[in-house]
């Protein structure tokens, strides 16, 4: 079982003398080089004596491998030292191989934690650690950090404090996982980078100092405002209108019986009348709390079922139509086919007759696109998002998710340095079911116009922005 267990040169695997457990092999092994010439003055070594050193292989079927080797001590009489012989194939600075080390650093790359790596090899927490931090140490002085043509920006909190991911759009990797989204720290990075004017493009979120840092240091780049954040901003300020005519309607109700006269009963019987109307109102106002994703979902996006309850709401709530039809219209208007005067024309057109509007409702909506009016605008000429941000973020979580307590230097080295798993494998067995069937035959004239229909929504990309085609 053991002839060559190792197949490691420079060591030769005794079998009589190796065994094994249900969790290690514990291989003992001599060397084959002996060296009876001192490596200083050359003169013959003299055999004085001998010690046992211990180090981890690379693990064999989820079992560590632990490899015991005598080691011959040698007297030089010239140089009057002591010497063990050299063992070969062993890391200088752990006591592991140097295969080993290598598979900590694929298992880094790979994204495994520190705490699998330590049960899969067998090393002890402070080597796996050390061993870590020279991985790491090595991709930071290889690393050259130069600008890309479309950058984004974005923020999330995670392992204890408030991180900044800087991504690279077009080529999709992450370029830096900032400790903080402060404007100096973000201002720092950025003029650190080789080569300022490749940079066309940075996409951001509603953040003011993301926009002034971005112009400081990159003042011909134009900065697009993530739409998927315009319409999250909507979509907060429907529902706050929703909650306010919810509560508007039931106080009116409220105190339209409590200012009826002559209702049937004494005192207490009026008292338990007002207590039942108080709670039929909050169970409608819970009611349309349940109906909440169905009123900020696009209508194309609804069944014939979810769009008759919306209905039924909104007839309940006239005063409520006016906020839905407005942002189902911010929908469409995102799909439209314009430039950024254009665009403008047509954002200003959809609040054409909307007491919504008058009524103050969009109020801080309207403020905050006023604000960020250009780098709004700036999607409909660039086609850009910083959808590649979002799944940076997405990635942080995951890792700090499997690490259980992950430290910000681990978290960023991981994300800068490794690769991500291959997400084809986790899909639920329904899904995997549904691919694996054959999909029943299409109607070719159905399927041209399809296509007609693809190619005429997916313009020829242009050189200045791949993301979009040049409109006039």
């Amino acid at each position: 079982m053991f002839d060559d267990f190792l197949a490691l040169d420079g060591y030769a695997t005794m079998p009589h003398l190796s065994s094994a457990t249900t969790t290690a092999y514990n291989i003992e092994a001599r060397l084959i080089d002996q060296q009876p010439t001192c490596t200083v003055c050359g003169s013959t070594l003299t055999l004085c004596g001998s010690y046992s050193r211990t180090f981890v292989d690379v693990p064999r079927g989820a079992m560590h491998v632990n490899v015991h080797v005598i080691v011959p001590r040698r007297y030089c009489p010239n140089c009057k030292l002591t010497r063990g012989d050299r063992l070969p194939n062993l890391n200088a600075s752990h006591n592991a191989t140097q295969r080993a080390v290598e598979y900590v650093y694929a298992q880094l790359t790979a994204r495994k934690s520190l705490i699998w790596i330590e049960r899969e090899t067998g090393m002890s927490g402070r080597t796996v650690g050390r061993i870590a931090h020279e991985w790491q140490a090595a991709h930071e002085a290889a690393r050259s950090m130069e600008c890309a043509e479309y950058m984004g920006i974005d923020e999330i909190y995670i392992a204890g404090g408030l991180r900044c991911p800087i991504t690279d759009i077009g080529s999709g990797r992450i370029m830096e996982f900032l400790p903080n989204n402060r404007m100096s720290t973000i201002i720092t990075f950025l003029t650190s980078l080789k080569s300022p004017h490749k940079v066309k493009a940075f996409a951001m979120d509603l953040c003011a100092h993301y926009q002034q840092a971005i112009r400081m240091v990159f003042p011909h780049a134009v900065i697009v405002v993530d739409k998927a954040h315009v319409l999250l901003l909507a979509r907060k300020r429907f529902n706050s209108i929703r909650s306010l005519i919810g509560r508007t309607f039931v106080d009116a109700c409220l105190e339209g019986l409590t200012a009826q006269t002559g209702l049937p009963g004494d005192k207490q019987e009026r008292a338990s009348m007002l207590q039942k109307v108080r709670l039929d109102k909050r169970k409608v106002l819970h009611s349309m709390h349940r109906a909440a994703d169905l009123f900020i979902a696009p209508t194309d996006k609804l069944s014939e079922r979810q769009k008759a309850i919306v209905e039924g709401w909104l007839l309940k709530f006239p005063e409520l139509r006016e906020s839905y039809v407005y942002l189902q219209k911010i929908y469409e208007w995102y799909k439209g086919d314009y430039t950024s005067t254009s665009a403008k024309v047509a954002f200003d057109m959809l609040g054409t007759g909307h007491s919504s509007l008058t009524k103050g409702y969009w109020a801080p909506f309207m403020q905050t696109f006023e604000r960020f009016e250009d780098e709004i605008l700036a999607y409909f000429d660039t086609g850009l998002t910083n959808a590649y941000t979002e799944a940076a973020n997405r990635q942080a979580r995951d890792i700090a998710t499997l690490g259980r307590g992950v430290t910000y230097q681990s978290l960023r080295a991981k994300l800068l340095y490794t690769h991500a798993p291959s997400t084809a494998s986790v899909l639920p067995k329904r899904h995997k079911s549904r691919a694996l069937t054959s999909p029943p035959p299409r109607n070719p004239e159905s399927h041209r116009s399809n296509r007609r229909r693809k190619t005429q929504r997916e313009p020829p990309q242009s050189e200045m922005f791949p993301f979009a085609a040049p409109k006039t």
